[in-house]
């Protein structure tokens, strides 16, 4: 079951980059192509959407792969903090505020999918202008990459000097 939700997880962020026409048409096009899709996608467009909430992430242990945010109130209806995958976290840091959705794990307790920044909070200042890696390290260190200038601009820039002549061994 965890794979399902997995998957299902790593779907809905990949849609929901599209525009909302976009997201209309590839629906009809995959009823089309599975129609017993239909009723159950019907049935679920029934009920009232999932409710995002916003909390701030409070701790990550990479070489654990999560951890957890805090919302006060997850907190007040579970007893607990909100798990947090590494494969939901993104670009996203400890003390960074976000909005998510929430699924309950094979426990009953809370799990955040779909992490964006919060109105008033998200991605720390000092991180505008990198761009995550395409796939995440374990590693913190090495999960952000500095932009890069051209070469040709790197070399504009870059004085000349003289080569230095050999010594001889």
């Amino acid at each position: 079951m965890s794979s399902v939700v997995a998957e299902a997880s790593a779907l809905a962020q990949f849609i929901a980059q599209y525009s909302d026409e976009a997201i209309q048409q590839a629906i009809l096009l995959l009823v089309s192509q599975r129609p017993a899709l239909q009723p159950l996608l019907s049935q679920s467009l029934q009920e009232p959407p999932g409710q995002r909430y916003v909390g701030t992430i409070k701790s990550f242990w990479p070489e654990k792969c999560f951890g957890f945010i805090q919302c006060d109130e997850l907190m007040q209806q579970f007893g607990a903090d909100v798990f947090l995958s590494d494969q939901e976290i993104g670009a996203f840091i400890v003390g960074s505020m976000v909005s998510f959705s929430v699924m309950l794990n094979k426990d009953g307790r809370p799990q955040a999918k779909l992490l964006d920044a919060a109105a008033d909070g998200g991605v720390l200042p000092i991180l505008a202008g990198l761009r995550t890696v395409e796939k995440r390290p374990r590693s913190w260190t090495q999960a952000w990459e500095l932009p890069v200038p051209a070469a040709a601009t790197v070399a504009a820039e870059l004085p000349l000097a003289a080569p230095r002549p050999l010594k001889a061994t």
